[in-house]
C-alpha cells in the first residue's frame, strides 16, 4: 500500500495535525522542518512506519508550528508602515519601499519583522521619549529598542531602558505611561510606594492607565493586538 511512500515525496492527513509532506531520503535520522508553510518530515528510506512513530509523538510541536504558519501572511501590516511579503524564491530578507520581503521560514519571517518595529519604535518614539526625559528630568544612560514577548520595558541597575519596539501599537497615552514608568525606575528600581507615588507626579491618572494596560499584550503584527 505506500510503495511508493519508499522512493518519492508524498502527503498524508491525520486528525490532530492536518496534512504532512514526507520526504524519503538518503539518510540515517528523521527530521522535522517547516519549508514553505508546510510541515516536512524526512526520514530514511524504508523508514515510513518510524517516521509515523516520530511524528505522532511530536503532536504539541506540529500543532504550534501550524499555529505560528498561519500567523503570518503576504499583506499583513507590521507596525504602521510596512506590509509583509513572503515569496519561496526570496533567497535574502530585506526591507525595502515599507514592504517586508522574507522567505516562508517562521524564524527568518520573525527576525526581519523585530528589525522593521525597532526602525519604526526607534523612529516614532525616541522624540517622545526625549520629551519626557526633559520633562521629568530622568535621564537613562542608554536607550534600546527590541521586541519583547511579555515585557513593555525594563530597567537596568545601570540606569539602561529597554523598551518594547511593540510599544508602537498602543495608544500615545499609554505608550507614554509605560516610559514613565521606566523612567522612575531610575530612581526607584522596585515597585514601593515611594515609586509610584514618583509615577503619580508624572503621570496624575497612573491608576487608570495601567488598568488599561492589562487590555494589550506585546505582538509583532498590527492585526494581533
Amino acid at each position: 500500500m505506500f510503495k511508493s511512500h519508499k522512493t518519492s515525496p508524498f502527503s498524508k492527513t491525520y486528525d490532530q495535525i492536518g496534512e504532512i509532506d514526507f520526504y524519503p531520503k538518503r539518510q540515517r535520522n528523521i527530521y522535522l522542518a517547516v519549508k514553505n508553510n508546510r510541515i516536512r518530515v524526512s526520514y530514511p528510506y524504508q523508514a515510513f512506519a518510524q517516521a509515523e512513530k516520530f511524528i505522532k509523538s511530536k503532536t504539541s510541536l506540529i500543532k504550534k508550528l501550524k499555529s505560528q504558519i498561519q500567523a503570518y501572511k503576504t499583506g499583513m501590516q507590521v507596525g504602521t508602515n510596512y506590509s509583509l511579503n513572503l515569496d519561496s524564491d526570496i533567497k535574502r530578507p530585506m526591507i525595502k519601499d515599507n514592504i517586508i520581503y522574507s522567505p516562508n521560514q517562521i524564524a527568518v519571517i520573525e527576525k526581519i519583522i523585530k528589525q522593521a518595529l525597532k526602525i519604526e519604535a526607534e523612529e516614532k518614539l525616541l522624540p517622545l521619549v526625549e520629551r519626557l526625559i526633559s520633562e521629568t528630568k530622568l535621564r537613562p544612560t542608554r536607550i534600546n529598542f527590541r521586541y519583547m514577548t511579555s515585557r513593555w520595558g525594563s530597567c537596568s541597575h545601570q540606569g539602561r531602558l529597554s523598551l518594547n519596539s511593540a510599544l508602537i501599537y498602543l495608544p500615545n497615552n499609554l505608550a507614554e505611561y509605560v516610559i514613565i514608568h521606566e523612567l522612575c525606575h531610575l530612581k526607584v528600581l522596585n515597585h514601593s510606594n515611594k515609586f509610584w507615588q514618583l509615577v503619580k507626579i508624572h503621570s496624575p491618572n497612573y491608576l487608570s492607565l495601567k488598568t488599561k494596560l492589562r487590555q494589550y499584550k506585546p505582538k509583532l503584527i498590527a492585526e494581533d493586538i
